[in-house]
Parts: C-alpha cells; structure tokens; sequence
C-alpha cells in the first residue's frame, strides 16, 4: 500500500476543478485553475488544451499566437484524443480561417468516428465555407 501523497490528491482534485469549469463555459476560472495546475505538472494534454481554448475564447485576437502554442503543446503530449483536434478545429473555424478547420474536425473524427459534437463542427464549418450539402450531412 502506497502513502497518501497530498500533491497528487490535490492535482486531482484542481484538475476535476479545471475540468468542470470549462464544461460551464467559466472560461476565466478555467484559464485560473489551469495555470496553477500547469506551475506544478506540465504533463496534463487535457489541462493545456482546455487552457489555451480558452485563453482564445476570452482573449480573442490579443491572445492567438499563445492559444495556437497551447492547443498544439496539448496534441503533442498526447494525439490521441480527439477532443483536442476538435478545439484546434473550433479555434481555426472562430479566427475567420474555417479551411484550416477542416483537417483538425476529420483527425478527431479519424479518432472517433461517432463524435457527434465533432461531426457539427465540421458541418458547421462546411456551411460556413459555401458547402451546405457536405454540412447538412455532418
């Protein structure tokens, strides 16, 4: 039996903090919790991928170059999780380059084909690009 080790209790416990903050669309509590998480584990894909999305839906135009170096550092620790290319995707459909949305939405859906937020998106960015059929049909 291991002992009680309080920093990863703690870890757990910010990183379920972090987690439900996004899920409310709390994006500055989201964007406080995740750097206090990040001074301690630089590990955590799902904490930079919630920090720099919404470090872009807060900041906006100010804070791009960041989001994009936060959202891509989320995929590099870990490209398995299909949530992750549907954020890069949502940030490329937001900024006025919905093109370069396109890949990211078909990666996460590569990864999960039955992702029915991801296939909205896509089909959101296709209306969005003069392609209603192919959206319509996401």
């Amino acid at each position: 039996m291991s002992p009680f080790n309080l920093t990863e209790s703690y870890q757990k416990t910010l990183f379920d903090q972090i987690k439900n903050a996004f899920e409310r669309q709390d994006y500055l509590t989201t964007i406080h919790l995740a750097t206090k998480y990040m001074e301690k584990d630089k590990k955590n894909p799902w904490v930079y991928g919630y920090f720099g999305y919404s470090l872009f839906i807060t900041q906006g135009q100010r804070e791009l170059q960041l989001a994009v170096q936060y959202l891509s550092q989320a995929v590099k620790l870990n490209p398995n999780i299909p949530e992750l290319y549907t954020f890069q995707g949502n940030f490329y459909r937001d900024t006025s380059d919905p093109y370069r949305s396109i890949p990211f939405y078909k990666k996460a859906l590569e990864l999960d084909p039955e992702n029915h937020f991801t296939l909205y998106c896509l089909g959101a960015a296709c209306i969005s690009l003069g392609e209603a059929e192919e959206g319509i049909n996401c």
